[in-house]
Parts: structure tokens; sequence; C-alpha cells
């Protein structure tokens, strides 16, 4: 993984609020269908403009996923809104200069307010609008260190409470119907009275920090593992992307194959697959050793522990995980997620590749190595960030990790073992005393959540009083303009309705075309099978006179032989009554002879 924190888009006055009052705020949005003036028919079937963040993320529940943006758009009034408006109604700001502030003529008011819904600067903002337009939400805040059990636990409380993620304002991982869903979840579910957002992703503790957006009732948390372990899981995950995207066609996959400069890959090739993985451990511009130390601080295990402290995140490690996710938000251990095929591990790691790990790691491994022992001095499973205080200290200008006599944990000590049979009997006695805390607190932030409702409601409601009378000659005019597009609708409706009914003729005309062509069709069938059958009897008919021809050049053959037979017999025949002829003559002859003799 390559996480980067998103650069600082908005300046420090837009942050703190210090332009909160450019635009008057608008109506709540439970009092939007009783903000339509009664002389304008399109104001019941309208909203108001959202003229904030918190508006219009609320005003998202109208949007529909089948027809888009205009599902919203066509919904909400933009009759006197100008594009300063736009800015701090999207974006919670004001424009750059004042000739950003002039609207181009080229483009109404609406098409705007849907472009700018599709600027980068909003989605890439998106996080930090959100949970800035909402302050009564409690946030629950999870810095996803990759391959630290992240997965599984973004599954199991994504279920149980209304999330946002950071991925969400990445262009490239989330395309802009997929955004607009979800805030339209969001927004349903905020008005499903949630009190909780579940915020989480790939994105550094320091981000947070730097735009103000943990507070002390927030929950944020973290989750670690032996910097080693990470570094060998996250070679495999990426053995595993690059397997299962061959294309490259997901940003991460498409970001390595680059770095690397890979082709396909054969999955049937392990010893391919072997030498890849190393490949890709050795490249420094793919596999990062201080992932820890940057996901919580400035890349180094000191900047790490001043963040830690400075928003006191509990943290826990993997291998209490699973208690941790019990105790914490009674949620039952499951299958492990995401899991990657084990290309190279511990074992099979030659020393040179495994002291390049332990290189690479030094500044995480100082980390942990203070986590863990922490965690052991604690037994629990899980601690503060102003617990690592206790167990460092301050030096030159920043924090100084004592890490003399400790070495690399890779499992709960023996003191933490003899705490947990302990700390087990004493949950049970604290789950009533917990339910009843959450339902105070639940108690608690409703009632505030409607008196804050209550003071917008009436704050709108004085501001609709004196802009109504201002609104309905203004209102009078449109609906004149609206009536006469209502008579150009009805006169495309009735053109409409006409072609519609050609269209039903010509429908009907096509069915009996077709009835017609198939009872042709029918006909040659049967004209064909007949043609089949003759041309079946013919050949029959050609090989019986085959037969017979055959039979009769046989028969003629013999009769010529006997033929020959017969002429050869003829012949001999001729030829021995010429003989017996001769003889007889020269019988004669003689009988003559001997009498002319006498």
């Amino acid at each position: 993984m390559n996480p980067r924190a998103p650069g600082k888009q908005m300046t420090d006055e837009m942050q703190n609020g210090s332009v909160a009052q450019a635009v008057p705020p608008g109506p709540d949005l439970d009092t939007w269908p009783n903000a339509a003036v009664s002389l304008a028919p399109d104001r019941a079937t309208k909203i108001s403009f959202p003229v904030n963040p918190r508006e219009l993320l609320k005003a998202f529940h109208l949007y529909d996923s089948m027809t888009g943006l205009d599902s919203l758009i066509q919904k909400i009034d933009f009759f006197g809104i100008q594009r300063h408006h736009l800015y701090y109604s999207i974006l919670g700001r004001l424009p750059e200069t004042g000739q950003v502030a002039v609207s181009d003529p080229a483009l109404s008011i609406a098409e705007e307010f849907g472009s700018m819904l599709q600027s980068p600067e909003f989605q890439e903002n998106i996080v930090r609008i959100f949970l800035t337009a909402f302050p009564e939400l409690r946030r629950f805040i999870f810095i996803h260190v990759p391959k630290c059990a992240g997965s599984h636990l973004i599954d199991t409380l994504g279920k149980r409470y209304s999330h946002i993620g950071q991925n969400t304002s990445s262009r490239n991982w989330i395309p802009k119907s997929h955004l607009f869903d979800t805030l339209k979840n969001i927004s349903l579910s905020i008005q499903n009275n949630t009190h909780s957002i579940f915020v989480f992703g790939h994105v550094c503790l320091d981000w947070y920090l730097e735009r103000e957006l943990i507070r002390p009732e927030d929950s944020a948390f973290t989750i670690v593992r032996n910097p080693v372990d990470i570094v060998i899981s996250n070679t495999n995950y990426i053995i595993r992307r690059l397997l299962e995207n061959p294309e490259a066609q997901d940003p991460d996959v498409k970001e390595w194959t680059g770095l690397l400069g890979l082709g396909r890959i054969k999955a049937d090739a392990p010893h391919e697959l072997r030498g890849l993985a190393l490949e890709i451990l050795m490249n420094p511009a793919v596999t990062h050793g201080s992932l820890l130390c940057h996901m919580l601080g400035n890349g180094d295990a000191r900047s790490a522990i001043d963040s830690l402290i400075r928003c006191d995140l509990e943290i826990t490690e993997i291998g209490r995980y699973n208690l941790w996710l019990e105790e914490k938000w009674g949620i039952p251990p499951g299958p492990k997620r995401n899991v990657s095929p084990s290309i190279i591990n511990r074992e099979n790691l030659e020393n040179e590749y495994f002291d390049y790990i332990l290189d690479i790691t030094r500044e995480d491994r100082k980390l942990y190595a203070l986590i863990m022992s922490s965690l052991n001095a604690s037994a629990e499973l899980s601690i503060r960030g102003s617990v690592l205080h206790r167990r460092s200290y301050r030096g030159g200008g920043g924090v100084v990790v004592e890490t003399h006599g400790f070495s690399e944990p890779n499992a709960m000590s023996a003191e933490f073992g003899q705490f947990a049979q302990a700390r087990q009997r004493l949950q049970r006695e604290r789950d009533g005393a917990l339910a009843e805390r959450d339902s105070i607190a639940q108690q608690r932030d409703a009632a505030l959540a409607e008196r804050d409702d209550l003071a917008r409601e009436l704050q709108n409601r004085q501001q609709e009083r004196d802009a109504a009378v201002a609104e309905c000659d203004a209102l009078r005019v449109r609906c004149d303009r609206l009536d006469q597009e209502r008579a150009a609708l009805a006169a495309t409706s009735a053109a409409l309705a006409r072609e519609r009914d050609a269209v039903a003729a010509e429908r009907d005309r096509f069915t009996e075309d077709r009835a017609a062509l198939a009872a042709e069709l029918w006909r040659a069938s049967a004209d064909r099978e007949a043609a089949l059958t003759e041309r079946d009897a013919v050949a029959a008919e050609r090989e019986r006179f085959a037969e017979d021809r055959a039979a009769l050049a046989a028969e003629l053959l013999r009769l010529s032989g006997e033929c020959e037979t017969a002429a050869q017999q003829r012949d001999a025949a001729r030829a021995e009554l010429a003989r017996r002829r001769r003889r007889r003559l020269a019988a004669r002859l003689r009988r003559l002879v001997r009498r002319r003799s006498l």
C-alpha cells in the first residue's frame, strides 16, 4: 500500500469557520416542506436552496441514482441564487476572486450547481466537509494502518454505524455516482436520528490533526502490528493484487506495475512469484518500511508518539484485537478478511532480506516496542496515547523513546495473561453500567440535537417571514410564466399522444405482418419438407435404377460370353461338316474312279 495524506485544499480562515456568516443560513431540512409560499404552485414541490454544506448534505436524500443529479437539481429552487451561494453551499467557502464569483453566462445556475458538485475539489474534501457540517455527531475515527486487521474491523463496524470512507474522496477509486449514493445513504441515516459516524481509511493521523477533526469527545483508535510482519504481509498483498488484476486496471495495481515494469504474471510459477516478491520487497518505491510511523506521524517514532499523545489515541495490537473487539464493541471474533497467500514469510526469508527488513523498519520497531511495553505493563487490551508519555522522556525538541533492554515482542506477555481472566469477570459487572451510560449519552445527544434544530427552525422562520413579502411579486411573475409553459407542455403532450397512437397503429400493422410472415414461413417449411421427401424418393429410385443397370450389365456380359461360345461351337460344327463333306466327296470320287477303272 502507498498511503498518502491528502494535500491541504482550504485556507485556515475557511477551516475555522470565519466566513460562516458570508451567506445567511438557510432553512433546516425539516422545515423545508413548510417553507413553500402558497401563491406559487411550484414551491409545494421544491425545497429552498441549501445555502451551506449541512443543508446540502441533508438534501441528498432526494438524490435518485437512476436519474442522476437531475433528480436533486429539479427539486431545488434556484430563484435569486448567485455563484457565491453555490461556492459556500457546496465547498463551504467563498470564491477565490471577484472574477470567479461572476456567473458564467453560458450556464444556468442549476447547471453550475451540478458542475460544481462533480468538481474534483468537492470530492477530495468531502470527508472534511461532512464532518465540519455535522459537529453534533460523535466521530469514531479509525486510523487504518495497512495489513493490521483493518478490513475486518471496517466490515463489522460499517454494518453497525453510518460510515464514510476516505477512499470516497479519491477520484481514481470512487466514481461520482458512487459518491452521490454514499451521500444519500448518510443523509437518510441522519434523518433517522443517528448520533455517530464511523470514519475510516488509509489516511495519516496528522491529516485529521491538521484539520482539527479529532475532538476530545470523539473516539479515535488504531491497530498496530509487528513492523516486520507488516512488511512481509504487505508484500504478499501486492502479489495477490497483481494476480487478481492482471490487466492493471485498478489504480494501485497500475502504479505498482509502472514502478516495477511488469507485464502479465503467471500464477502457476511459484519460483517466479517468489522472485517477484523479493523484487517488491527490495524496491523502496513500492515497499515502505515505516508504515506505522508514516500513518501515525511524519515517518519517525518521535513524531508518531507526539501525535498519539496529542489526541490521546486509543491503541491496541493485533494479538489483542479479538478480545478488544468483543470488550469495546461487543462483537465476537470472526474469520479473517483480506488474507493474502504466503509467498514469503519469516521462515523462508534469507538472512540478507530479513536484515534489510529490520533496517527499513528501524523507526517502526522503536514505536512498536514502546507500544507493546506499555500494553504489557498495563495488562489492558488497549492503551491511550497519554500512557506513552509516562514511558518516554523529552529531550532536545521531541519525544525520545526508551527502548533499552526491550526485545521485539511477538505475543502477549505472561503478565497480561494473568489479568485476562480477571478482566473478563469484571466485564460482566460493567455491562449494566456501560449500557446505562450509553443510554444517557444518547438521550443527551438527542436533546442537544433537538435544541439545535429548534434554534435553527426559529431563525429560519424569521428569515422566511422577512423574505416572503419580497418574493410574492416575483413568484406571481413566475406563475404566469409557468402557466405559459404549462400550456406549451399541454400542446406537446397532445402531440405526443397523437404520435403514441400512430406508433400503436404501426405496431398493430407490424403485428399483422409478422403473423402473415409466420404463416408464409410455415407453408414454406411444409413445402420444403415435401420437396425433401420427394428428393429422398428420387434418390431411392435412382439407387434402384443403378442396381438394375448393374444387373443388366452383368447379364449382358454373360450373354456375350455365351454368344462367343455359341459362335465358336458353330464354327467348329461348320468345319466338321465341311470335313465330313470332303471325306464323303473323296469317298465318292474314289468309288467313281474305281468304277471307271472297272
